[in-house]
């Protein structure tokens, strides 16, 4: 799959960049993704996440610290 961008900006991450950010294997990021846990989309066997909406994701399941 081509990487997707708008205006010369990446619009998807890839599971294992997910992976990476939050400290979990990628088989758990495409687990989420099985489950909608977070925002993907699936393309024939690819898994690609939005950008903008894991970020936000993100921003709201994350929790401050006391």
């Amino acid at each position: 799959m081509k990487e997707r961008t708008y205006n010369g900006r990446r619009i998807y991450f890839k599971a294992y960049e997910v992976a990476e950010m939050v400290d979990v294997k990628t088989v758990t990021v495409y687990d989420w993704c099985t489950k909608g846990k977070i925002p993907c989309v699936k393309v024939g066997g690819s898994v690609r996440i939005p950008i903008e909406r894991f970020l936000n994701w993100l921003e709201d399941h994350t929790m401050e610290p006391k």
